[in-house]
């Protein structure tokens, strides 16, 4: 009868009926002949059976010598979530994993030894001729004492669940060698439930061959009876990122293991919250309960969705797969901003020699390379219910944050008429205009239209949103510290704010910055490269080139709390802000000097306030802004505190820096790399770190796995942690 679905006979009928003879003989095939057998068989009806060549005597000495490693106390009960993928409950009593046989410490018995022996030949053969199931391997054999199994609990540690998890999922065929001394049955049903079982007589010297990945199979036998068995198991294939691509395992057994699992990872993830977790957890399984639970009090933050008017595109997802083939969108100053032949003069100190900051009189810089989005002028004043008298006295910048903000508000599932009157909070990272430093018409708004406080009230106010607005300046640390205080205002950590009804419903939150003239040149041209790139992290390291960016997300909480119980909605998650963390420099060589303490506390404690591991960390988009002494400080404490403790060998952590590809964006640089870090996590891969030929040599790493990815990079795994480290000049981070 065949058993595998569909299977069909284009050779001979080898109909077996229950309880009959062997399909082969070991003493009648081998070689070739015996692998052309067994494949025939496994084709046809999913399993074969043969009958051993080994003489009664050693298959009545191997049972005495499996007899000995019981009264040795080698056998233990099995865990009951795998007594079904061993021989079922009333054949896998007791097992014992046996030493290999080639093994100098072999001391299992000279008659088992052959009998391992020949159950490792037939796997052999099996795995050679079945190359069409996939490169397969044999496991270990181990030896099953028959019987019922007992009462007795048996604990399933997180190491023998990986274990046995790979196995069974794994596994392809079973190799089953009866050594007796009684006989009992074994019966194989085909997981569809749909064809009927077949029962086989098992005896002393009988092997059976079958397909584990399609037949549930049961024996029934008595405390004296031994059993052999081995799995051939299909190598863990590595799909094109290099993860592990197991799939959907058939097995019932790999179904209740997984179970088993998830079950296990609430636990760890409840007995960590309540302080009562050892060390004897492995390191993986706790990565794998940090990525599958949130602690109750740290409702990850979720961004609901995103906009932005990128270089190139306004786009943040095509903007990301530009920067994952690493396009640079530096270039020199446009004509259309402003003709920098009047200002650009190559002579080291030349801006030095500038007397005056106000155009057109005398200004010098030694930097002619920027980079620009397209479109700065372009504006909807009909959607927005904006004048056109009032949209020309309107910095461009209030203009471009407007439309981001809708646009992100849309994706995050929000439409016009949705946002009125909501308590929506608004933040956004900016400064004082460069709209002041030009020579323009002064109209009737002229006030309003160029103030850095107005960029964040006129978003409320054309959309109706009532909650709290503002704008923040922290220099190039300014949007980053509107996502954390934009992820305070929606979270339900502060249990006052939630019992009165304050939280906001969500909040947007951008950054923005544009250039429009070179008046604040001179002031940074100190800090800016004259090379005009950011060779972030490499040893040609001496400073930044500015770019522009505008760019906004919207924020909600990941779960709401509905009837007491946290339930996720079905929306469209980009990721999760998980932990954050702000603080100073403090006192530190100088004002401007980033303070390698005060980087590592910052990073260590927003990953306490995430509620991970240090090693859980994936990588990080670094501030990186092209300092040769900013970049090794910054480098320097990360590697410190991330991956400086024991483990952190082993853990890779990616750097990277999306200055590189587009220059510092002011007090738009957290935002963008927010944006990077969404969007490597959404297509599971690091983009590039462009511009780096020559490590830093000032950069001190220690022993940490650490990578600087000079290409694209897939993560380690499907779920990752990201950070994002920005710094203002002032030291605020």
């Amino acid at each position: 009868r065949a058993l595998v679905p569909g299977a069909t006979s284009l050779v001979r009928s080898t109909a077996m009926s229950p309880g009959g003879d062997s399909d082969l003989a070991l003493l009648d095939f081998e070689g070739v002949a015996l692998r052309t057998e067994l494949d025939h068989h496994l084709c046809l009806k999913g399993y074969c059976v043969l009958d051993s060549s080994l003489e009664e005597d050693v298959l009545d000495d191997a049972v005495d010598d499996a007899v000995a490693l019981k009264r040795a106390g080698r056998f233990q009960p099995p865990p009951q979530e795998i007594v079904e993928g061993f021989l079922g409950p009333e054949g896998s009593r007791e097992y014992t994993w046996l030493t290999a046989t080639d093994s100098e410490d072999y001391a299992d018995g000279e008659r088992l030894k052959a009998v391992v022996e020949q159950l490792n030949s037939v796997a052999t053969d099996a795995a050679v001729h079945c190359g069409y199931l996939g490169q397969l391997r044999c496991s270990k054999a181990a030896v099953l004492r028959g019987g019922e199994t007992n009462d007795e609990i048996v604990e399933m540690s997180e190491q023998d669940c990986s274990m046995w998890l790979q196995t069974f999922t794994t596994a392809k065929l079973m190799v089953i060698f009866f050594l007796g001394p009684g006989e009992g049955t074994l019966e194989l049903q085909p997981f569809d439930d749909e064809s009927g079982a077949v029962v086989i007589t098992s005896r002393s010297g009988r092997i059976v061959v079958l397909r584990a990945d399609m037949l549930q199979h049961r024996h029934v036998s008595t405390i004296d009876d031994y059993t052999v068995v081995c799995w051939i198991t299909a190598a863990i294939s590595v799909g094109a990122r290099g993860w592990n691509e197991i799939g959907a395992p058939n097995m019932p057994v790999a179904k209740e293991l997984l179970e088993w699992m998830k079950e296990r990872l609430k636990v760890i993830a409840s007995l960590e919250v309540e302080g009562k977790l050892d060390d004897s957890v492995p390191r993986a399984w706790m990565q794998l309960a940090h990525q599958s639970y949130f602690r109750h009090e740290k409702n990850p933050i979720a961004i609901r969705g995103d906009a932005g008017h990128m270089p190139g595109q306004w786009d943040p997802s095509v903007f990301w797969q530009s920067v994952n083939h690493g396009v640079d969108y530096v270039s020199e100053i446009p004509y259309m901003r402003w003709d920098h032949g009047e200002y650009y003069d190559p002579t080291p100190d030349s801006w030095m020699e500038s007397l005056t900051y106000r155009p057109p009189t005398f200004i010098k810089t030694t930097v002619r390379h920027g980079q620009y989005i397209d479109g700065v002028e372009l504006f909807d004043t009909k959607f927005f219910g904006i004048s056109v008298m009032e949209a020309k006295g309107m910095d461009p910048m209030q203009k471009h944050v407007l439309e981001t903000s809708y646009e992100a508000l849309f994706a995050g599932g929000y439409k016009k008429k949705d946002l009125m009157n909501n308590y929506i909070a608004v933040y956004t990272g900016c400064t004082n205009p460069e709209w002041n430093y030009i020579d323009r018409e002064a109209g009737a708004c002229s006030g309003t239209g160029s103030s850095q406080a107005i960029t964040s009230n006129r978003t409320s106010f054309a959309l109706g949103m009532m909650g709290p607005s503002s704008s923040i300046d922290c220099e190039m640390s300014s949007s980053a510290v509107a996502l954390m205080v934009g992820a305070a205002a929606v979270a339900t950590t502060n249990s006052r704010r939630t019992e009165s009804g304050g939280n906001c419903s969500a909040s947007i939150v951008g950054g923005v910055y544009m250039s429009f003239t070179p008046f604040m040149w001179p002031r940074f041209n100190a800090w800016m490269n004259p090379k005009g790139r950011c060779f972030t992290f490499d040893e040609n390291a001496n400073g930044y080139v500015r770019g522009e960016c505008c760019a906004s997300v919207c924020l909600k909480p990941f779960a709401e709390k509905v009837d007491g119980e946290f339930v996720v909605p079905d929306m469209h998650t980009l990721g999760c802000m998980t932990g954050w963390r702000m603080v100073s420099n403090g006192r530190a060589a100088s004002l401007t000097t980033p303070h390698g303490p005060a980087i590592q506390e910052c990073l260590h404690d927003a990953v306490k306030d995430a509620s991970v591991n240090l090693l859980d960390i994936d990588s990080i988009e670094c501030h990186g802004s092209g300092g040769l002494l900013d970049d090794s400080i910054e480098a320097s404490a990360v590697a410190a505190v991330l991956r400086g403790q024991k483990g952190g060998e082993n853990e890779t952590l990616v750097l990277g820096s999306v200055k590189a590809n587009t220059g510092a964006q002011c007090e738009a640089c957290g935002i963008a790399s927010m944006l990077k870090v969404i969007y490597n996590i959404a297509y599971a891969c690091n983009a590039p770190l462009i511009n780096l030929k020559t490590l830093n040599p000032h950069i001190e790493l220690g022993e940490g796995a650490i990578v600087f990815n000079t290409e694209s990079v897939a993560f380690r795994g499907r779920s990752v942690f990201s950070g994002v480290s920005t710094r203002g000049l002032g030291g605020t981070m």
